[in-house]
């Protein structure tokens, strides 16, 4: 059984680690498109902010096998990080609401 697993490793140094701090002082972005007539599966998200990459990798395989929006919702999040954000998004466009958050 263990020859059949394989480990794969890398310790990189992320490139975020070399953005000046003035770069790491603006709120994220995050947005979920879903598709409303086939049960909120999720058929796209943007996001803009620190480390955008790692989360849509993250959250690319979710996609691609049909996750819906309260797939995201149910998902506990990974605290403190941005990703996590996606799993408490309740503001739809449509609602005319605020959707920027307070502090802490």
């Amino acid at each position: 059984m263990l020859r059949q697993v394989s480990l794969i490793l890398d310790a990189p140094v992320p490139q975020s680690n070399s953005l000046p701090s003035h770069c790491l002082r603006h709120r994220p972005y995050l947005r979920i498109i879903v598709n409303k007539a086939d049960n909120n599966r999720v058929i796209g998200f943007h996001v803009l902010g620190p480390n955008s990459g790692e989360i849509t990798q993250g959250w690319a395989c979710a996609l691609r096998m049909g996750a819906t929006y309260e797939s995201f919702v149910q998902t506990v999040g990974i605290h403190p990080t941005t990703a996590e954000e996606f799993t408490q998004l309740t503001v739809t466009k449509s609602s005319g609401a605020e959707a920027e958050k307070g502090n802490c």
